[in-house]
């Protein structure tokens, strides 16, 4: 019997402004049966090949919203579709989530580059409310955060075969929606775009992110989506919430794998 999986790869960790060791926030949940990309972030394709997976296994992506940082990528991972169909009759389309807006917008970027991806994708509108479904053997539930006037998801993900999950908060100032779908022992995703503003009116911020922690019941926190000031202080940073935290907060960086 194979040992129930589920981890998440961050194939990407940071903002909206790349730097050299971190690019745009990108997830990647998987499991013994399936692999969901959260977000798409414009080097997703060879960011799974180095996961060592291929991007014509990938079924599903849900994207949290339409900011280019988020989206971008998806064009890119259904041009490679596309190209890959040639002499390929096995293409199987990729399952598409958001929310009605950012499917749109996605749909606008396509037939701005006049080209017919439509054999390659199928849409899935998630409501821009609490929602569940579930995709093969992960569990999903959404919910709206508080991203300005941007129409935006986080999410819990669950593999039906292990009892804690994955939460993601996706580009949000502080939002009870996030937490109160927390689980005992989740790990919580959490973007962190600065540590030297005590706060921001579309992102949350350390000195928030850490105020709230210690009333969550969570096994650890990642944090994503930094700026690049706050990824070049990190060592500092990390080094000052390890005497609070006791390595229970933690920067993500690309390429990390890790298992609930």
């Amino acid at each position: 019997m194979v040992d129930p999986l589920f981890k998440c790869i961050f194939l990407g960790s940071g903002a909206s402004l790349h730097t050299a060791d971190r690019q745009h926030v990108n997830l990647l949940f998987k499991t013994n049966e399936t692999s969901v990309m959260i977000d798409a972030n414009g080097d997703s394709v060879r960011r799974l090949w180095m996961s060592d997976i291929s991007h014509l296994d990938l079924h599903h992506m849900i994207l949290t919203h339409y900011y280019v940082d988020h989206i971008l990528g998806a064009v890119d991972v259904l041009f490679q579709r596309y190209v890959m169909s040639f002499g390929n009759d096995d293409i199987q389309p990729l399952n598409i989530y958001g929310t009605e807006k950012t499917l749109s917008v996605l749909e606008n970027m396509i037939s701005a580059l006049d080209s017919d991806y439509s054999a390659f994708y199928t849409l899935h509108e998630i409501p821009h409310e609490q929602y569940k479904f579930v995709i093969d053997d992960l569990q999903f539930n959404t919910f709206p955060v508080d991203h300005g006037d941007m129409p935006t998801i986080g999410m819990r993900a669950q593999s039906v075969l292990i009892d804690r999950g994955f939460v993601y908060s996706a580009d949000t100032t502080p939002c009870p929606n996030v937490f109160n779908a927390i689980q005992p022992n989740d790990i919580l995703i959490h973007e962190c775009l600065d540590h030297n503003l005590d706060e921001h009116p579309m992102h949350t911020t350390l000195k928030q992110l850490t105020d709230v922690v210690p009333q969550l019941n969570v096994s650890k926190v990642y944090l994503v989506h930094m700026y690049p000031d706050m990824q070049a202080n990190e060592d500092s940073i990390q080094k000052e919430l390890d005497k609070t935290f006791n390595g229970q907060i933690v920067f993500a960086h690309d390429m990390e794998h890790v298992s609930v």
